[in-house]
């Protein structure tokens, strides 16, 4: 019996569901069975129904599909949009049916009259008008949803293709997250529906824009983030284990670094609770849980700069905002953001002698307000350092190397030096994700060496794809040219095809020269001696071995960018193959 005093329990989602669930209980419920879980959803025993909105279409579509039953005479749906008449496929019927929709709160409910025919559900069914309705979450971006289907009376769950193994979570208890970018459907011809959501626990979806002046957040590309959202919005319900959060900024953003307009947005109270409550809203609407911050103040800062007042300003605000959101709701919104892996630069925002931004207990104060920090943990060498020696752009720490030679040592640039360093200043381990890159950075060297260019001086970009000095990994794996599975054009095929790698399956000499260089600093490279680049990145066993350091030290977990580097081949995934890591 449902009792009036759980009302205040219910979201407006649970309400909406008891409406429509009473109209279809009056309907006949032969084929339903009674939810234990939920005992007020009536569910089809086997039926399910899913919709995708389609990838680069621009016909505001979503298409609708039933599994486990062959037909129907009556149906119905409920969304957030209005349907309109439409024209294609429909269910197998001769012409496109008519529908009637119906406001019930702020969703719809449709009925689609098969005209006294019969649906045959070996069809889908075009569904017009999303971009109608509430399916707006900005200005030009939808996210259609259709949140029930209901069949000759018995309502149908939603396909969860995570059911064959009751949904278990891949992270095993670790947070297993990669950033997704919005601008990856363009060149790289990244359909975000191919997201391994099987294999993740959390989406950090890159990225929105905002207006550092007033704190208006605003979309960065709507027909990306049209195809982006509804994709990601979709796996939350899917896989009951996914999260998603918005997140802000990146070293640039259309191409202006975005640590000077956080600076400037952080000048305003007004302006950071009107950041915070336009983020919130876009998350709400999104069904997202969480917001992301990612102020790369090192890119137009220097170390006695860092920016920790206005940082830690801007952090409470957001977190203030996101518990009382929560409160609201009843759920957790989590607040992430995306840090240093430089001793240095991490301490910087501590050095109160040095930096009159400082603050003494800075990383303790953002330990209780952040949910997870995610340790940028690559980038730490590459083209733009120009006569430093060539090195791991995301070594785990320095093994063998040689006296007098710098790559980093005094800044404190790995991977251990900078879990350390947080921990040391009031950081949970269990708080701490640490970042694997899915590309791979080249240098063009002044001489080989004895090691494959390593330590060798740097004197420019060495060959790559989509830009100068870089690649990705699939790119690495796989040199043709196709920008879904491998090379973005055949430009870097022959820089890729002319390597010779040191890592855990070369030849010798190589394999030995790795195994006393790389294979303790969890990095295999590449050397091109016709370019004279060296090339630095990671595979699936230099990640596995991080994955297993973030295990035996009880850290939080794994963080990649970005998801369209990763080889599409699950026997060279690094996201698939660290994901059997953190669940062994």
């Amino acid at each position: 019996m449902f009792c009036i005093q759980n009302l205040n329990k219910l979201n407006r989602f649970s309400l909406l569901n008891l409406a429509f669930m009473v109209i279809a209980s009056n309907a006949g419920t032969a084929m339903g069975i009674i939810n234990a879980t939920n005992p007020l959803e009536v569910v089809s025993a086997t039926a399910t129904f899913d919709y995708i909105a389609p990838f680069k279409d621009h016909n505001h579509k979503v298409i609708l599909s039933i599994q486990g039953l062959a037909s129907g005479k009556n149906l119905s749906f409920i969304s957030n949009f209005i349907p309109k008449p439409g024209w294609g496929e429909c269910f197998g019927l001769g012409q496109y049916p008519s529908m009637t929709t119906t406001p019930a709160g702020d969703k719809y409910v449709t009925i689609v009259a098969a005209g006294g025919g019969v649906f045959n559900f070996s069809h889908g069914c075009n569904v017009m008008g999303t971009d109608s309705g509430n399916s707006a979450i900005l200005s030009g971006v939808t996210d259609p949803r259709i949140y029930s289907v209901t069949i000759d009376g018995n309502q149908l769950t939603f396909l969860q293709p995570c059911a064959t193994n009751n949904c278990k979570d891949p992270g095993n208890g670790y947070d297993h997250t990669a950033y997704y970018a919005q601008w990856a459907v363009w060149g790289r011809q990244y359909n975000p529906y191919t997201i391994p959501f099987d294999s993740l626990n959390h989406i950090r979806y890159a990225f929105i824009g905002f207006d550092p002046v007033t704190g208006d957040i605003k979309s960065l590309d709507a027909d990306a983030d049209s195809w982006g959202f509804s994709a990601i919005s979709r796996s939350m319900r899917q896989y009951p284990y996914m999260h998603a959060s918005l997140s802000f900024g990146g070293w640039t953003n259309n191409g202006v670094t975005t640590a000077p307009m956080f600076q400037l947005l952080s000048q305003s109270d007004a302006s950071m609770q009107n950041f915070a409550n336009q983020a919130i809203k876009l998350m709400r609407l999104s069904d997202f849980d969480g917001i992301d911050i990612d102020w790369e103040w090192w890119s137009d800062y220097r170390n006695n700069q860092a920016p920790a007042k206005q940082t830690l300003k801007f952090f409470s605000i957001l977190k203030k905002a996101l518990d009382q959101a929560g409160r609201e709701d009843a759920k957790q919104y989590q607040l992430t953001i995306a840090v240093n892996s430089g001793r240095d630069r991490i301490l910087a925002l501590q050095d109160t002698v040095n930096n009159v931004n400082a603050v003494a207990d800075y990383w303790a104060q953002v330990g209780k307000l952040v949910d997870k920090i995610d340790i940028m943990s690559y980038d730490l060498h590459g083209s733009f350092l120009a006569n430093m020696p060539a090195y791991f752009q995301a070594n785990a720490n320095f093994t063998g190397v040689p006296a007098g030679i710098n790559v980093g040592q005094a800044e404190g640039w790995s991977i251990q030096d900078a879990v350390t360093a947080y921990i040391a200043n009031g950081v949970s381990g269990k708080n701490i994700v640490v970042g694997i890159p899915l590309y791979a950075r080249t240098m063009r060297v002044a001489v080989a060496g004895n090691y494959g260019g390593l330590f060798q001086n740097v004197i420019g970009a060495g060959y790559g794809d989509y830009e100068d000095g870089m690649l990705d990994y699939k790119c690495l794996t796989n040199p043709v040219s196709d920008p879904v599975n491998g090379c973005g054009s055949g430009n870097p095929i022959a820089g890729v095809t002319g390597t010779s790698f040191y890592n855990s399956s070369a030849a010798e000499p190589n394999l030995t020269i790795y195994n006393n260089y790389g294979k303790d600093t969890a990095q295999p490279w590449g050397y091109n001696s016709s370019t004279n680049s060296f090339v630095t990145y990671d595979d699936i066993v230099s990640a596995a071995a991080k994955a297993k350091y973030v295990k035996q030290t009880g850290l939080g977990g794994i963080m990649y960018w970005e998801l369209d580097g990763d080889s599409t081949d699950p026997t060279k995934s690094i996201i698939k193959n660290t994901r059997k890591v953190l669940g062994s």
